[in-house]
């Protein structure tokens, strides 16, 4: 499961990865503001999207 938090001013991408981290963890880490745009971060989260990750052709070719 791929987790990712993005600035919601700009799209840079604060955090990328697979062990869940808080949205408090993620502005601390950056200071509080988005490196690239300064913008504040929120510790609220905005936006939560949930998306099916396809698994590659190779992968079901397997079976």
């Amino acid at each position: 499961m791929a987790i990712e938090y993005v600035c919601r001013w700009c799209g840079f991408i604060l955090y990328k990865g697979d062990k869940p981290k808080s949205a408090e963890d993620v502005a601390r880490y950056w200071g509080g503001k988005c490196p690239r745009c300064l913008s504040p971060i929120s510790k609220i989260p905005h936006k939560i999207e949930v998306l099916p990750v396809r698994k590659p052709i190779s992968e079901s070719l397997k079976r």
